[in-house]
């Protein structure tokens, strides 16, 4: 994912938090189950450290409601650019002794079918979130997702020797080969947290998350063309070299 602020390209590394804990966005973070974003802009450098000087971005996830008279029960069907469908359920509710225990749980799934021709791939995502009323001063909350993407790639065009190309087909994509296999991006990121109410109206908190994400980036792309000792664009009659590259995790 990429989030620019005030014109800067956030750092994937470094400018995003989530549940104000810090994340790696060196991946495709589903929205199904996100509340709201919250940029904090300014001098994100004293606020993190190393980071772009956007801001950060702040992931805020869906939670319980507080009242079992605001329970949630929401189903939504969507079709979208190219051939796109989802699925998507959001359900919430409170339970127990004077309804002390809350729950939220989202469930996603999309069939990605863009215009672009060979990219068809599909998501996945299944979350939750509850929360303990302990007593009318204490609250334990927790929150898990776990998310899953596999798509092929699109590539890029060029120029072809020393000429300008046509304007490029937008449907065309030969990233789709016999032997290509899809990128995949999975994703388990979880957080607890204990809220304290204390005298005077302070508030103490104590939070603790994870994140562990497994990324296969793979994509077969155009890149140069060895027979006429070019590297930056493609051979002059229009062909080009075709690469197969693969990381694991």
């Amino acid at each position: 994912d990429i989030l620019s602020v005030r014109g800067f390209t956030l750092d994937n590394r470094y400018n995003y938090r989530r549940e104000g804990l810090p994340i790696s966005a060196e991946t495709m973070i589903p929205m199904d189950n996100k509340e709201r974003i919250e940029l904090f802009k300014g001098t994100s450098g004293i606020q993190a450290g190393t980071s772009a000087p956007g801001g950060l971005a702040n992931y805020v996830v869906k939670r319980p409601p507080n009242a079992a008279e605001a329970g949630t029960r929401s189903l939504t069907l969507s079709h979208g650019n190219g051939n796109n469908s989802s699925v998507a359920l959001d359900i919430g509710g409170r339970f127990g002794d004077n309804n002390a225990l809350g729950y939220r749980v989202n469930a996603a799934y999309e069939d990605l079918n863009p215009s672009v021709q060979n990219a068809k791939g599909h998501r996945q995502l299944l979350a939750l979130a509850m929360d303990w009323r302990i007593n009318s001063n204490t609250r334990l909350e927790w929150e898990v997702e776990s998310s899953n993407r596999q798509q092929m790639g699109v590539n890029a065009a060029s120029i072809t020797g020393n000429t300008l190309p046509s304007p490029v087909y937008g449907q065309n994509n030969f990233s789709k080969q016999s032997w290509s296999v899809p990128g995949v991006f999975e994703g388990l990121t979880g957080s607890v947290r204990l809220k304290q109410k204390l005298e005077n109206g302070w508030l103490w908190t104590t939070q603790v998350g994870a994140q562990r994400l497994k990324t296969d980036d793979r994509l077969s792309y155009a890149y140069g063309c060895y027979a006429e000792g070019n590297y930056d664009r493609f051979c002059s009659d229009k062909t080009f070299d075709l690469y197969d590259y693969r990381k694991q995790n």
